[in-house]
């Protein structure tokens, strides 16, 4: 009995850690960051360009707002936590599959924390097999 109750015990510290860990991944500023290839966010192919990611307001940190000045999208993002190989600097990863580029990840290394748009994550698991051509990482600024 004293096993059970050490392991439940255990068991809920590690959720409750996993669960604060998570909550702060959330993109709180605006960041700019610059591309020299089209991508898709979400649903929407952008061109390449100078872009500016923001939350969609102060209220909905899960929504995002990627835009060049002409072209719009809206992504929800979901957090993705502690990475094993954290990079040391604020980036995003676009993922290479076929001939599209998807972005699939942004790191804040200031929180150590990333997010994902849920629609890449989703696409995922139900393909999770998808041979990756490549993952290319580019810097962002924060803004104030």
């Amino acid at each position: 009995m004293k096993g059970f109750i050490c392991t439940a015990l255990v068991v809920t510290g590690l959720i409750g850690a996993a669960a604060v860990n998570t909550a702060h991944a959330q993109v709180t500023e605006r960041m700019r960051f610059a591309t020299s290839f089209p991508f898709v966010v979400g649903h929407k192919e952008m061109p390449a360009g100078h872009y500016i990611v923001s939350p969609l307001d102060d209220n909905n940190l899960s929504v995002l707002r990627v835009t060049n000045g002409r072209d719009t999208a809206f992504v929800t993002v979901i957090p993705e936590g502690v990475k094993a190989n954290e990079p040391s600097d604020n980036e995003l990863t676009f993922t290479h599959y076929g001939n599209q580029y998807y972005l699939s990840e942004i790191w804040d290394a200031l929180d150590d924390s990333a997010v994902a748009p849920a629609q890449w994550v989703a696409d995922e698991r139900k393909e999770p097999q998808r041979k990756v051509a490549e993952r290319v990482t580019v810097p962002f600024e924060k803004m104030s």
